[in-house]
């Protein structure tokens, strides 16, 4: 009978103790069981009209590099597919990461803003709208000129410089809103009138910071009502009283 109860509690102990190897086994494989990790991705295009987003028609741009940083660390890099398309897969969560793209020549960067992203990752987060815009940099344009030089009393005489043509109609529709005379031509003497002139370029790239000159004389000099403005469609860009 001894013999018989020391094996039995030999094989209980042997027992207990392949339990308790499994058991340790077990919880060593708990973190990484819950490793925390996501992804973050979007899409590199070229921004055909250089507003910052994305419109229909706007084409990808394949073989463009984007870099993944963590603090001033770079950690990944991918490469933009057939698509636009980049991603950065099962990168650690919890993280302030910050995305950049590799700038090219020939290039200027719209989208996004803030020229990269900075993105707090959650876990099991899969981020796919980090997308960056691209335009490409205007072509050398020369001077452009479009001018109004006549202002005497020479019988409409146009050889000093072209008389006024009529504004065009979101300019017109706008002075005729404030009711005052229009004025058509640089010989009429009138008070208190209005006088706008449309200007039209249709140029074969993007111009960037283009400037434009011009100055007026008004008979009797101007007084502090009067107001000199520069509009873009709607809105006014320039205005000084």
């Amino acid at each position: 009978m001894s013999l018989r109860t020391d094996l039995h509690q030999l094989v209980q102990r042997a027992l207990l103790l392949e339990i308790i190897l499994f058991l340790l086994l077990a919880l060593a494989c708990v973190p990484l069981a819950l490793a925390q990790t996501g992804s973050l991705g979007g899409t590199k295009y070229n921004d055909l009209n250089a507003n910052g987003q994305r419109d229909p028609g706007d084409p990808s741009l394949a073989g463009w590099q984007i870099e993944l940083y963590q603090a001033s660390n770079l950690i990944a890099t991918a490469t933009t597919d057939a698509n636009g398309d980049y991603s950065f897969n099962g990168i650690a969560a919890n993280v302030n990461y910050s995305i950049v793209e590799v700038f090219q020549s020939g290039w200027l960067q719209t989208a996004p803003a803030s020229v990269r992203y900075l993105f707090d990752l959650a876990n099991g987060e899969q981020v796919t709208d980090l997308d960056f815009g691209n335009v490409e940099e205007p072509c050398d344009e020369p001077a452009s000129t479009n001018s109004l030089s006549a202002g005497r009393d020479d019988m409409f005489d146009t050889s000093d410089g072209a008389e006024p043509t009529m504004p065009g109609p979101d300019l017109l529709a706008l002075l005729n809103s404030i009711n005052k005379p229009l004025v058509l031509a640089f010989d009429q003497a009138l008070t208190n009138a209005l006088w706008g002139h449309t200007f039209v370029f249709d140029l074969p790239c993007l111009i960037i910071g283009a400037r434009l000159t011009f100055r007026i004389r008004a008979t009797g000099g101007f007084s502090n009502t009067d107001i000199i403005s520069l509009r873009e469609g709607a809105d006014q860009a320039w205005g000084r009283h």
